[in-house]
């Protein structure tokens, strides 16, 4: 398991992406699942049925990507009208 993984679990934190391997998901999962880690990070591949004892919710944003490097809709449209 990734060293840096281990390190955060180890101080309770866990940490789930989709770019993770399934064994380090499967691992932050059941560190949290279990109380051994008391805090989660997240992307929204943990809102895709995991069932996890979460007391509280923090949700950053609703948008997928770096949003400096998305164009600007308004613009787009105006441009063309």
């Amino acid at each position: 398991m990734d060293t840096v993984l281990w390190d955060y679990l180890s101080r309770g934190i866990a940490v789930h992406s989709s770019a993770m391997l399934q064994v380090e998901q499967a691992a932050s999962e059941y560190m949290f699942s279990n109380g051994q880690a008391r805090l989660m990070f997240a992307t929204g591949t943990l809102a895709q049925g995991l069932n996890l004892p979460a007391v509280a919710v923090v949700i950053a944003g609703m948008k997928m990507g770096d949003p400096r490097e998305t164009d600007n809709i308004q613009g787009v449209n105006n441009d063309k009208a």
